[in-house]
């Protein structure tokens, strides 16, 4: 399922331009003209193209329970997150105040960075 309705909403809100986002769309959003963190181009994400392994970080930031997402969305000037509901990190996110929930589809989550 293709997510219309966060490309209709990023595209409707000019000031999401740095959005950290789910990898499974970041594929889409690309088509459709909107900057991602990360897409299904994995290699592009590896210490071949970059100082450091993007695509490691990122993984091992969804799936953990450490709380210190803060300091890697300031690191990488994060101000927008679209994530997938059942993501570990979109439950961690959702009961942190300094993220809340500003849309949301039936299967993502979109959480604005007010750290």
């Amino acid at each position: 399922e293709y997510p219309y309705e966060l490309v209709n909403y990023v595209r409707t809100h000019p000031e999401m331009r740095r959005i950290f986002n789910d990898y499974n769309i970041g594929g889409y959003f690309i088509f459709n003209d909107i900057p991602v963190f990360i897409d299904g181009r994995q290699d592009l994400y590896t210490p071949n193209f970059n100082d450091t392994n993007i695509f490691t970080e990122y993984s091992g930031l969804l799936y953990s329970e450490d709380e210190d997402y803060g300091s890697f969305f300031e690191e990488h000037r994060i101000d927008y997150i679209i994530l997938g509901k059942g993501m570990t990190l979109s439950k961690l996110l959702k009961n942190d105040s300094r993220y809340p929930v500003i849309f949301e589809t039936e299967l993502y989550f979109v959480f604005r960075n007010d750290a």
